[in-house]
């Protein structure tokens, strides 16, 4: 039995769904058929004429080349609908397709034989040797370790930013270094431990002035992260020029983690995001985090993301 999601069942859909081309389609080649053969006939009727010594009509003639005419715009049309067919087609798998590949597992190191290698420089010691670690799609990994062990450099291997010496770095089969910038909030959201302010308005240290992101998505991600009604309140909302002094350290980190979800990336990085806040303010960035975290794949160098959070499943890699 063929599903819809093979390429027959795809090639049926697209046969469904535009009926009035694959109709159009068929007529056309079965005229442009019935075209092909008419002028050898009716050129073989002229060679018997003339060789019987008769005249030719001058209907026949034209007729003829009117019959040759017709065939080549036919042949002409056949071309064009078969290739407007094609491409209706081809749309239909690739979507198909990039639904199954959403689908596969959030494998980030896959290749085991080797792994993956890193060093700053190519003399000195390496921070990653044939490192291999798989994360799987909605899984939660907090990375543990002492101070350089390279937590905070496997994050940003994972988000594209280094590139290792040896080994192959996979995100959902994808190397993330060929990922387009455009896309790259999609897949990844990525927290750090500072937040960089940009110049701009409120609304910009989220979106970071990328017209892909709307004001309503900019209001949606304020709202997760607890700051809609603290925004609402400035004197131009979210069109309010940004500065140091508008917003404490933990609020901006809130910021930090709305610019993060803003345009619903499958993948949570953050780095340490907690660590010089105090514990009143801590707790609300955590709260933060845990809504940003669901239905996400998350990748944590902070172990106090899940505290008070024990159905989430959460797995520890010491480095």
């Amino acid at each position: 039995m063929k599903t819809e999601s093979s390429v027959a069942g795809i090639i049926g859909n697209a046969l469904r769904k535009h009926l009035w081309l694959s109709v159009l389609l068929l007529l056309t080649i079965l005229l442009s058929i019935g075209f092909s053969l008419l002028p050898p006939l009716v050129l073989e009727k002229i060679v018997d004429t003339l060789t019987a010594g008769e005249p030719i009509l001058f209907s026949v003639a034209v007729g003829y080349f009117a019959i040759v005419a017709v065939s080549g715009l036919l042949d002409a049309a056949k071309e064009s609908l078969i290739t407007a067919f094609g491409q209706k087609v081809t749309h239909h798998i690739r979507s198909v397709m990039t639904q199954k590949l959403k689908r596969l597992p959030a494998s980030y190191f896959v290749e085991r034989e080797p792994g993956v290698s890193f060093g700053y420089r190519e003399q000195e010691q390496e921070i990653f040797h044939n490192f291999s670690l798989t994360v799987a799609e909605g899984e939660s990994v907090v990375l543990a370790g002492r101070t350089g062990a390279g937590k905070s450099t496997l994050v940003k291997l994972i988000a594209g930013l280094y590139q290792p010496r040896q080994g192959t770095v996979r995100v959902f089969g994808r190397a993330p270094e060929t990922i387009p910038e455009s896309e790259k909030r999609r897949w990844f959201g990525y927290v750090e431990q500072q937040f960089r302010l940009v110049p701009g308005t409120v609304g910009d240290q989220v979106s970071l002035l990328d017209p892909q992101v709307t004001d309503a998505q900019i209001r949606q991600a304020l709202e997760m992260v607890g700051l809609g009604e603290t925004v609402d309140k400035l004197p131009q909302g979210i069109h309010t020029p940004c500065a140091e002094s508008l917003f404490s350290q933990g609020q901006f980190q809130l910021l930090a983690i709305a610019r993060a979800v803003v345009l619903d990336p499958r993948i949570l990085l953050l780095d340490e995001i907690t660590a010089n806040l105090d514990s009143q303010t801590e707790e609300l960035v955590l709260s933060a985090l845990r809504a940003a975290s669901q239905n996400r794949t998350v990748l944590s160098v902070s172990h106090r993301l899940y505290s008070g959070a024990p159905n989430r499943h959460t797995r520890f890699v010491t480095l």
